[in-house]
């Protein structure tokens, strides 16, 4: 899980495009956005059981554009957070002191 969460991380910088498929980028930076969201989609799993292959199926950039703007992606990104949510609260409450 800790490794899950650190490599959530540094790929987070890598994958700052991740659902911006759409905006006009050439085939070249489509595919290396592709690869990248992939092995983020990886640990994303991980961490949130749950969240099953939505991640893998996401990062794909043909469904992606077929998939803006519906609920599925909605649903998505507000399970993700609320889940990032939840896990900082109750973090805080085990760790109190990490706020000073």
């Amino acid at each position: 899980m800790v490794y899950a969460m650190i490599s959530i991380g540094l790929f987070g910088f890598i994958v700052w495009a991740q659902h911006m498929f759409t905006v006009g980028m050439d085939v070249d930076t489509r595919a290396y956005f592709t690869a990248a969201t992939m092995a983020i989609a990886a640990p994303t799993v991980i961490k949130i059981f749950s969240c099953g292959l939505n991640g893998i199926v996401l990062s794909n950039s043909g469904l992606d554009i077929v998939m803006r703007d519906t609920y599925y992606i909605v649903a998505y990104l507000h399970y993700a957070l609320r889940m990032g949510d939840v896990f900082r609260i109750l973090s805080v409450l085990d760790f109190p002191y990490l706020l000073v």
